[in-house]
């Protein structure tokens, strides 16, 4: 999916596109480097990844069931240092 809205940003670059429920460092790049993509993040791809489901270390007495699904901790790295450390125009472009 990401190669083609990448393609879409390029082509429209009057279009905002809004990549819902971030998950992946692939995307955040995408984020970063077009000024009309923008995204979602939900608390849960900040906080666990694929260790913590597996695992069940998240402190939760159920299995943890999201879509799209939390991913490595490199992932889930990257979706913090997006929210965290962008540039004030990039936070802009970020939903919770």
């Amino acid at each position: 999916m990401l190669p083609d809205v990448e393609k879409l940003a390029i082509a429209r670059p009057n279009l905002k596109i809004v990549i819902e429920h971030i998950s992946t460092k692939e995307a955040c790049e995408l984020v970063k480097k077009y000024p009309n993509i923008h995204c979602t993040v939900t608390p849960q791809h900040l906080i666990f990844d694929d260790a913590d489901v597996r695992t069940g270390h998240s402190g939760m007495n159920m299995p943890i069931v999201m879509r799209p699904e939390v991913n490595t901790s490199e992932h889930r790295s990257a979706i913090v240092d997006l929210v965290i450390n962008s540039d004030t125009e990039t936070r802009k472009k970020i939903m919770f």
